[in-house]
């Protein structure tokens, strides 16, 4: 290398590196100074030649300059190479990781240089962390679903996307009548009674495409058994990899109809004792018959509910779809299960599974259907929860980048179709690395969700969203100009002027914001949120606790 300086065409080359190059002269007093700092490492730090013959602890300050000290004279004395993990506030403030090789040069017998190689590793160490969150999620779910498919009183099996069996839960073992590793690596095809091998095909090959259920029979050791059918899809990357086959068994169903038909006597002694609703229906939706247990389920005895129209009782969003397939199920002659919102007398509208098959006279004429409704209420409350999980940050219950981006790109569409302006605004909290240090990470994820609230309830109106650490981004249409942009930007700032309060402390936080205007050469959330956060970095540089726009 010649000298620590190198030649220009030495130093041509570590500037056009992409990782971070500081090259420290070892001082007569064991002090470490700068002599050489390349293109990446002052771009991204922000330094500038003027650290050039400086010590470290000028530079870093005394705390970190102590520390970086003892791991350079450890190198330097050693004579060893050393590599370690290292932390640093990013262009935004945010913090970034790294992975810095330190490097001694000996010139005769003393090392005279370190070169200090710092490469940026942010990515990695948050997908980690991801990854460790996910685990995490993912074993709560896998529990879950165990739970779910364990004791689900339907059969399922796990069918690969051969086709080929490769689990099934306690109720598909009871309903076919074999042991699970009988099942395992059985064509699904194997089960399905003669006749009807062709129908579970096709439902099996446009699973995914249409999901409905058909009826059928399935081998079992008793003979054949009537069953609603359904396939459902499991996806990885947007490919099929096998399915989920559910199988409701009809025989209880069956029996219950054909009782009806041969006496309704004895239909009412099994339709008044079971806890699902069963009702008998008209092609109209006139009650022709109510269990009791409507009264139980949704605060309407069976006397008031036949003095009214089924439809009353359906969610206006949801009779249309659920009629459409109901005159279809008495056309086609097929079962058909539904899920549709269903009114209760106190409690408002309740989500509801129902599972109808229409009866018929000798001559083939529609009689009435048979409707089993069953409350899926906190079922729904559950696929809702994962739902909001999916779109949601955990720690402060706002949306997060996903739900962002996607509000974004449809926000941009009709700013293409209409030119009505917005604006996207990114701020963080500054100085936010000191209240960790000081106060702990628990106190930090009470200050972050505090400070989310609290851009809430200033923004009044538009999205408020969390992308990750303390940054937060928000989508207004009240920004359509630089004037009502800078009058947001004094709200913003106006609402951090009270401390913060969270268990055990009283804090004072401000922010820096940056605000890009919508305009016709923005026309990606990529683009605007880039200058968001050079604006929102301009801020900072000017000082914190202010706003610049873009």
């Amino acid at each position: 290398m010649g000298n620590a300086n190198g030649s220009l065409p030495e130093r041509v080359l570590m500037d056009g590196i992409g990782e971070m190059v500081f090259v420290m002269a070892v001082g007569s007093t064991g002090a470490f100074i700068y002599e050489f700092v390349n293109r990446a490492a002052r771009n991204i730090l922000g330094l500038g030649e003027d650290i050039i013959g400086r010590e470290i602890c000028e530079v870093v300050g005394e705390e970190r300059g102590k520390d970086l000290e003892d791991r350079y004279r450890e190198v330097a004395l050693s004579g060893v190479p050393a590599v370690y993990e290292d932390s640093y506030p990013g262009p935004s403030g945010q913090e970034c990781f790294s992975e810095v090789r330190l490097t001694p040069l000996i010139g005769g017998e003393a090392c005279t240089h370190i070169v200090a190689t710092v490469r940026d590793v942010t990515e990695k160490v948050l997908a980690m962390r991801s990854e460790s969150a996910m685990s995490s999620r993912l074993e709560e779910s896998g529990s879950r679903y165990r739970a779910l498919y364990e004791n689900n009183s339907d059969g399922v099996l796990d069918i690969s996307d051969e086709g080929l069996v490769l689990a099934a839960n306690p109720a598909a073992v009871r309903l076919i009548g074999k042991r699970e590793e009988e099942l395992v690596g059985m064509h699904y095809s194997r089960l399905v009674a003669a006749g009807d091998e062709d129908r579970a095909r096709e439902a099996f090959r446009r699973a995914g495409v249409e999901s409905g259920d058909i009826r059928l029979d399935v081998r079992t050791g008793e003979g054949p058994v009537g069953c609603l059918l359904k396939f459902t899809p499991v996806m990885t990357s947007g490919r099929r990899i096998g399915c989920y086959a559910h199988l409701k068994d009809m025989r209880e169903l069956d029996r219950l109809v054909g009782q009806f038909v041969e006496s309704e006597r004895r239909f009412r002694i099994i339709a008044e004792n079971v806890r699902d609703v069963i009702t008998l229906m008209d092609a109209d939706w006139h009650f022709l018959y109510v269990s009791p247990s409507s009264l139980m389920m949704f605060g309407f005895s069976p006397e008031q509910l036949m003095q009214t129209k089924a439809d009353t009782h359906i969610h206006p969003a949801d009779f249309p779809e659920l009629n459409h397939v109901y005159e279809s199920a008495i056309r086609e002659r097929e079962a058909f299960m539904a899920r549709v919102r269903l009114l209760h007398a106190q409690d408002g509208w309740l989500w509801s599974e129902i599972t109808g098959s229409a009866v018929y006279e000798s001559d083939g004429s529609f009689l009435q259907m048979v409707l089993v409704i069953r409350d899926v209420t906190r079922q729904k409350e559950e696929e809702d929860r994962l739902q909001q999980f999916a779109y949601h940050d955990a720690l402060t219950g706002l949306p997060n980048r996903r739900l962002f981006l996607e509000r974004l790109g449809k926000r941009l569409d009709e700013y293409r179709l209409t030119g009505s302006s917005f604006a996207v605004v990114l701020m963080d909290i500054d100085d936010f690395k000191r209240v960790n240090d000081n106060l702990g990470h628990a106190a930090g994820d009470e200050v972050i969700r505090a400070f989310g609230e609290r851009i809430a309830v200033a923004l009044e109106d538009g999205l408020v969203a969390r992308l990750g650490g303390d940054e937060f981004v928000v989508l207004t249409d009240k920004c359509r100009d630089a004037e009502e942009a800078a009058a947001f930007g004094r709200t913003i700032l106006a609402s951090l002027a009270d401390p913060l309060h969270v268990p055990g402390w009283e804090i004072r936080i401000t922010t820096s914001l940056g605000i890009a205007l919508a305009a016709p050469d923005r026309q990606t959330p990529g683009q605007l949120l880039k200058l968001a956060d050079q604006a929102m970095y301009e801020a900072k540089k000017s000082g914190r606790n202010r706003f610049r726009i873009l």
